[in-house]
Formats: C-alpha cells, sequence, structure tokens
C-alpha cells in the first residue's frame, strides 16, 4: 500500500491505527485472533517499529486489542464501544471532551455545601451551590460513558438552563455570562468503587471499579466557580496526557 495512507497531516501511526481498526471492524482481524507481528506489518505499510508500536498503543487504549508478552497483539473488541480517550496538555484542552460528547441531564436543584457528596470550598453566598447530575454519552451509544456532578457557585447559577443544551463547558459559559475569567483548575485523580446509586444508571454491577476526576475551577481573583466530579466505568474511559521534559538554556 505504499505511503497512500499517510498523505494526509495526520501522524504516520495515527493513519496506521485507523487502517487497522478498519481491518478490525471489517472482520479482516477477527475478535479472537493476532495481528500480524510488528515486522510483518512495518514490511507491509512501510512504516518504521516505533510507528507500529505507536499505533497498536492507540489501539489498546481504545480497547480494541491487548498486547501479551510472547503472544502478540490479540484482537479483543470489534469496536470501540462507549470508550472515550481523553488527552490533555493545557486547559483548552477541556473543549474536547466536551464537545465530543453529550450530558443528559438527570436532575437540578440548589443545594448546600454540607449536603454536597463531595468536599466543597467556601464561597459565600450561604455556601449554597447549584447542582446539576447527568449522564454522559458519546455520540448516539446508548451506553453512558461517565456520570457527572457538576456544582455551580450559586453567584452563578444565571446558566443553569444552559446546561445540557449546548457543547461548551461550563465554565465557558460563565465566562461568557459573568464577564469572569477562569485561569486555573486544580484536578485531582483517583481509583473508586461506583457508588451502589449509580450503579443502576451507569448499567454496572455492584462494586464495579471506576476513575473519578475532580475539578474545581478558579479565576483570576481566587473565586471557586464550578467544582464537578465525574465517575467513569474502568472500562469506559481512557485518560491520555503528553509530559515533556524542559531543560534549562545554558548559556556559555
Amino acid at each position: 500500500m505504499g505511503f497512500t495512507p499517510f498523505e494526509s497531516a495526520q501522524p504516520r501511526y495515527l493513519a496506521l491505527a485507523e487502517l487497522l481498526s478498519e481491518g478490525i471492524r471489517s472482520g479482516q482481524y477477527a475478535v479472537g485472533t493476532l495481528l500480524p507481528t510488528e515486522a510483518e506489518l512495518c514490511d507491509t505499510y512501510d512504516v518504521s517499529r516505533h510507528t507500529v508500536r505507536e499505533a497498536i498503543r492507540k489501539l489498546r487504549d481504545l480497547g480494541l486489542v491487548s498486547r501479551h508478552q510472547g503472544v502478540g497483539t490479540r484482537v479483543e473488541n470489534k469496536d470501540i464501544s462507549g470508550r472515550f480517550v481523553l488527552s490533555l496538555g493545557s486547559i483548552p484542552d477541556i473543549w474536547q471532551y466536551v464537545q465530543n460528547t453529550r450530558l443528559e441531564p438527570l436532575r437540578k436543584k440548589l443545594i448546600k455545601a454540607a449536603d454536597a457528596e463531595i468536599p466543597l470550598p467556601p464561597v459565600g453566598n450561604d455556601e449554597q451551590w447549584f447542582l446539576t447530575e447527568g449522564l454522559r454519552y458519546v455520540g448516539d451509544q446508548e451506553l453512558p460513558i461517565s456520570h457527572s456532578a457538576i456544582h455551580i457557585n450559586a453567584a452563578f447559577r444565571g446558566i443553569a438552563e444552559q446546561i445540557g443544551q449546548k457543547q461548551v463547558p461550563i465554565f465557558s459559559m460563565i465566562e461568557r455570562r459573568y464577564g469572569v475569567k477562569v485561569v486555573a483548575i486544580k484536578q485531582e485523580i483517583s481509583a473508586i468503587i461506583i457508588p451502589a446509586r449509580l450503579t443502576k444508571p451507569l448499567k454496572v454491577k455492584p462494586n464495579f471499579p471506576a476513575l473519578s476526576i475532580l475539578r474545581q475551577y478558579m479565576t483570576a481573583d481566587g473565586v471557586i466557580v464550578e467544582v464537578g466530579r465525574t465517575i467513569t466505568p474502568a472500562d469506559r474511559f481512557t485518560y491520555s496526557m503528553d509530559l515533556r521534559f524542559e531543560y534549562p538554556t545554558v548559556n556559555r
């Protein structure tokens, strides 16, 4: 096939990953069988071993294949079925998650900080928060990828009706309406067991493992405008991050 698949601007490993995933979907590589070896893929697509390994890593992140030492790469699933891969490098990257998914609100109500299921920072306003709970989906898939609990500082609850109507981050809605600017996000990631009350809406069995992501959104003045927690079943989400070393410039 030469270089035909790689004439676009996307990285070669992504182009190769697309070709292999299409081969899996079409049945060329059936579930339960092994993909060709790295050497065979290098020869077939005229790419480096590094490109092949990165493409396989992408397929593994999507839940399509698994790698086994001394055995090879086995096809596990025909499609990605509800799994979402998020790559974050900066605050604007959060738009990727929102724009590629949809939030279906379950309930909206005003609560006291003391009644929240997660710790909330002091914000004044009698410590009131506007809570929106909902399920997030990828495209038209019926299986939710996560449960979101979004706590909005009550001073900014005027954007409440927009939640679920637009594929725009909540903090961006607040910025536009109230003229504030979010400059920092504090994030905590932890492994948890899905709370019993969420097993039915998330369609999982009791004691199912999950990834919990807790974020606080802060303005330049130190005001917390939003606190959100996302709970995602372990088999439906991959969190990817590229980290680079920054070396000081040495003057000679």
